[in-house]
């Protein structure tokens, strides 16, 4: 799947991880995006992708500029017979609040429909949970999940508005907590 500049100005398009190289070097531009605990060619993250590169590379997106840089990606793989684990979402923090997470999100939930997913989930960082609550993902804890069945990914402007509504109003929250009551604060997706 490519898709071409119908989004955000800094994104020419989002298309499918090239080869295993390519996949290595998003990985690698992704890493410092998460907590210390993700990177490196030792990753299991890194691993389990890599191990489903061949069968999986359809649930492996970048979003690119016109240069080719990396701005976003949303990476992920089959897992048994009709799930699909979302492995890893993130945007380039420059270019957030631009679109460019939900614009990835929903071309990979599209690309998991056409290969007969049934479900999405994924594991999350506490800041990214209204942003994924909003796009329809539910779950306790860390773990998110998303049904894909009998539904069409294509949504009404009303629709995809009272999302985006409910997103700016968690983030108005979570803002409003005071510093010294929160959590350390979290990277916005």
């Amino acid at each position: 799947m490519t898709r071409t500049a119908d989004g955000p100005a800094d994104v020419h398009s989002i298309r499918r991880v090239a080869d295993e190289a390519e996949l290595r070097a998003v990985f690698a531009f992704l890493a410092p995006l998460f907590a210390a605990d993700v990177g490196g060619d030792g990753d299991f993250r890194l691993e389990r992708l890599l191990e489903r590169f061949n069968d999986d590379q359809a649930l492996m997106l970048v979003a690119v500029d016109a240069d080719e840089a990396f701005r976003g990606a949303a990476l992920g793989f089959r897992d048994g017979p009709s799930g699909v684990k979302l492995q890893a979402l993130a945007v380039d923090p420059a270019h957030r609040r631009r679109g460019i997470a939900s614009r990835l999100l929903g071309d990979f939930e599209q690309v998991a429909t056409g290969l007969g997913g049934s479900s999405i989930f994924l594991g999350i960082e506490r800041a990214a949970r209204a942003f994924y609550e909003a796009n329809g993902y539910s779950g306790r804890g860390t773990v998110l999940r998303k049904s894909l069945t009998g539904r069409a990914l294509a949504e009404s402007p009303s629709t995809r508005q009272d999302r985006l509504a409910a997103l700016r109003a968690a983030r108005a929250r979570r803002l409003a907590t005071p510093v010294s009551e929160s959590e350390p604060l979290n990277r916005d997706r």
